[in-house]
């Protein structure tokens, strides 16, 4: 399954290939970790420990048929690992001269889905408030406190919705929900405050939202959606990586300052549409932040699309082609999208798309055309696709060079200065977890994800370059082992990457790999090279269901408007969360020359501690 990833062609691989580097030193990483295995009485987060499995050298020459028989254990756990007996240690075989591909950029706490949950909605809020001719300069506050806007929001949900909260005398409930004061004048006050808030900023969109939602053209684009999502099981989604569109403008918008008198009426005035279109341009051009903002709009390209893919793309994306196609010839006609009549002076024109409407055709009439940029609902609302911006290219020695120096420098502003010491695997377990629910302070790190083992090797050595290397034919070779005789997978006739042709991941302390489960329910093996430890967490395939629907429940806006939000590897949520709501949820620390399995259907997520370079199937 890819990563979401924004993919530039200024540096195409095959000219990243030609520049020879500086290679990696060996004896500077851990080749073969061969410390007792030290079961974790309690590990952070309360999860419990996977089963760790040690084959005898018998057991251990027929892979597919090993892990066979320990299948009924191992899917009551998700994942488990796997220790090669004493003395299995295959030749390590890439030309880490060579450059390798672009890494991923990520923001620890944009995976979270909860904060980016939070964001977008504001972000959204924000927007809609500034089209209306409002422009919120900053939250709203009560006792010099800025008010959640997306917690009031939930919190009313919770309750029925704003009519049923007044209706029921829920307010009192629904303040002290968001922590205020329970006690005098100032409780009372608070409770009247907090209703007032959301009569002002929240409630006027949730009018909105709830005009475009049963509005006829948006119930039968629902139904498309659902039959599409039912009709195909969205291989080119898991194959592909989704793109990201604009970054969120808020923290952009908010001013440091808090102040109640938050709203303020902009000007609108009556304009033909040359003078919207002048508009348009001038407002593009003032400053480097509407230019950064419309650079964020566009869709990029995806990084790989095979042709299986693209054709089931031409297919599945018909009605919206035609709809597309209608657009264009509506714009280059100058006609209303809405009515099909001619656009005239009351017409009003996207601003990120083009198209046209007349004012008095929108679910919510403008009385004038609107003086800044107006978004129509489909650019408006979005689809809240995300993925992880492209980085920069490495070779492996320059990789673990900026890692190590990383982790040094983030662990020694953490530790006395009078005594530091490396950080333990419970340590950095602790402090992931804490970056990725940190709201406030956005860590980066890079990760080497889905590279290509066609192109720049396996780590294992192959037949075709190493004939003389036992290793080459191994069956516990990732290169081979998918078309055993005991696997399905030597049926198909091609390649597909990261099943048949397994792919290489290469980590640096704290990059990640968010929840997800395999491509058809397959079994996936991933072994390590080499490098520190990698903590995995998994879920049995019997509480898959429930995991879906708690991370549908929590963070129901991401996938109202991307309801694949679990095929594209960007959303993490604590393992904490999960076991409060009845997940079952278990951990294993991998280390070098160990394999961990993961089983149909389970969920599964995990970390880095340090530089490692993995490889999966």
């Amino acid at each position: 399954m890819g990563y979401g990833s924004l993919k530039s062609d200024q540096n195409p691989s095959y000219l990243r290939r030609k520049i020879k580097t500086e290679p990696l030193d060996l004896s500077t990483v851990e080749m073969n970790y061969e410390e007792p295995e030290k079961p974790k009485s309690q590990r952070p987060l309360g999860v419990q420990q996977a089963p760790t499995y040690f084959p005898t050298d018998e057991e251990f020459r027929q892979p597919l048929k090993y892990i066979e028989s320990i299948t009924a254990e191992g899917r009551k756990y998700g994942i488990i690992k796997i220790i090669p007996p004493r003395g299995w240690r295959p030749t390590f075989s890439i030309d880490s001269e060579v450059l390798g591909d672009s890494f991923l950029d990520m923001a620890l706490n944009s995976m979270e889905g909860r904060f980016r949950a939070n964001l977008t909605y504001l972000d959204q809020l924000f927007k809609f408030h500034k089209q209306k001719g409002s422009f919120i300069k900053s939250l709203p506050q009560i006792d010099k406190h800025p008010v959640d806007l997306y917690r009031l929001k939930r919190a009313v949900e919770s309750r029925g919705g704003y009519h049923k909260a007044c209706e029921k005398r829920r307010w009192e409930e629904i303040c002290r929900e968001l922590g205020y004061s329970q006690a005098g004048k100032c409780f009372s006050n608070a409770v009247t405050s907090l209703k007032t808030i959301y009569q002002k900023y929240n409630l006027p969109y949730d009018i909105y939202l709830e005009k475009i939602k049963n509005s006829p053209k948006n119930q039968k684009d629902d139904d498309k959606k659902r039959l599409k999502t039912k009709a195909s099981p969205n291989v080119l989604n898991k194959t592909s990586t989704p793109c990201k569109t604009e970054k969120n403008d808020l923290l952009d918008d908010l001013d440091n300052e808090i102040n109640n008198n938050s709203i303020k009426r902009e000007p609108c005035i009556d304009k033909n549409e040359e003078e919207i279109i002048d508009d348009n341009k001038m407002l593009y051009n003032v400053t480097n932040k509407e230019k950064l903002s419309e650079k964020r709009n566009t869709r990029h390209v995806q990084k790989e699309t095979n042709k299986i893919a693209t054709n089931n793309l031409k297919s599945s994306n018909t009605d919206t082609e035609d709809m597309d196609s209608t657009s264009i010839k509506n714009k280059s006609k100058k006609i209303c999208e809405k009515c099909r009549k001619e656009a005239d002076s009351s017409s009003v024109l996207c601003y990120s798309c083009g198209i046209r409407y007349h004012i008095y055709c929108l679910e919510y009439s403008l009385t004038n055309i609107p003086k800044r940029e107006w978004y129509c609902n489909k650019c408006f609302l979005g689809t809240s696709d995300f993925g992880f911006e492209d980085g920069n290219t490495y070779s492996l020695k320059q990789f673990q060079e900026k890692a190590n120096l990383f982790k040094k420098k983030y662990f020694a502003k953490k530790q006395s200065t009078k005594k530091q010491s490396y950080p333990s695997e419970t340590e950095v377990e602790e402090e992931f977890w804490k970056l990725i629910e940190n709201t406030n302070v956005a860590t980066e790190v890079e990760y080497g994800a889905d590279i290509h083992s066609t192109t720049h090797g396996s780590g294992f050595p192959t037949l075709e370059k190493n004939p003389l290397d036992s290793y080459s034919s191994d069956p516990w070779n990732l290169n081979i082992l998918p078309l055993s005789p005991d696997s399905l997978l030597r049926h198909i006739k091609t390649n597909i990457s990261g099943m048949t042709t397994p792919w290489l991941y290469v980590g640096m302390c704290f990059s990640a790999f968010c929840w997800h489960n395999e491509d058809h329910y397959t079994y996936s093996i991933n072994y390590q090279h080499f490098g520190e430890t990698k903590t995995w967490y998994g879920i049995p395939d019997s509480d898959a269901d429930l995991f879906e629907q708690i991370m549908e429940n929590t963070m129901p806006e991401l996938f109202e408007q991307q309801p694949d939000l679990l095929f594209q590897l960007v959303t993490m949520i604590s393992p904490a969360k999960l076991l409060d709501e009845g997940v079952r949820v278990y951990a294993i620390d991998q280390h070098a020359n160990q394999f961990v399995v993961t089983f149909p259907q389970a969920y599964h997520a995990g970390f880095n501690h340090g530089v490692s370079l993995n490889l999966k199937y």
